[in-house]
């Protein structure tokens, strides 16, 4: 699919404000980058794909500098009215419009397996954080228990009871130590890994059958990667 496409596809998605993600996906994500990174006040933050601007407006609320980036002209169009305050463009992640060491944080959710080359979008995102900063991201888990309903034949009825997003131009699922060795190999270390998962539940019923605190990091539903130049990796061998 070349990119004239992909922005085709993703202007049509935009067309209607959707939240890309519940609050208290936003809220555990805040909580974590508080925790690792410390406070965000004052913090100079890239919002790679920004979509909808709804993280935007949360770095705002908590006394952050926002900026953002999406190859969407109507994503942009909501960033800019949901988060007045950020500083929001068009471009893609392959050429990001600032410059060298300017961020403290680059956040990306749902977003590098989307990009059409993530070598040369981690290369970027590497020129334009402070050697001290990090790189948040959230990814998908390719060994996620939830699977199991494609196993039986049931993964859509899954993904329209949660309302989950799936069938974009370019996807990618890895593992947990897949993921890894992407981000280390474009000059990364890991310095935090954790998780955010949805309940397993019965199809039709929505009983739960596996609660989400009770999944474990490698079947996961999403990675919470948080990465930084000059950190000690722990990552898995």
């Amino acid at each position: 699919m070349t990119s004239e496409e992909v922005i085709k596809y993703y202007g049509k998605r935009y067309s209607n404000y959707r939240p890309w993600a519940p609050d208290d996906y936003y809220n555990l994500i805040i909580k974590i980058i508080k925790e690792v990174t410390g406070d965000i006040s004052d913090k100079v933050i890239l919002d790679v794909g920004c979509g909808y601007g709804d993280m935007l407006f949360r770095i705002v609320k908590y006394g952050g500098r926002a900026y953002g980036i999406d190859i969407s002209g109507k994503g942009m169009e909501y960033a800019r009215k949901i988060a007045p305050r950020a500083v929001v463009k068009l471009a893609a992640c392959e050429n990001i419009p600032f410059k060298d060491n300017l961020f403290d944080i680059v956040f990306c959710s749902g977003v590098i397996e989307h990009f059409n080359d993530i070598d040369g979008g981690l290369k970027e995102i590497r020129r334009v954080l402070k050697p001290s900063g990090y790189l948040v991201t959230v990814v998908p888990n390719k060994k996620w228990v939830g699977k199991l309903y494609e196993w039986l034949g049931l993964n859509l009825i899954y993904r329209m009871l949660h309302k989950l997003q799936s069938n974009q131009p370019i996807e990618r699922e890895l593992t947990l130590k897949n993921w890894c060795t992407r981000l280390i190999s474009a000059g990364f270390s890991v310095a935090y890994l954790g998780r955010y998962n949805l309940d397993i539940e019965i199809p039709i019923v929505r009983k739960p059958l596996i609660r989400s605190e009770h999944i474990p990091l490698p079947l996961s539903y999403h990675f919470v990667i948080i990465c930084n130049p000059e950190k000690t990796s722990k990552c898995l061998s």
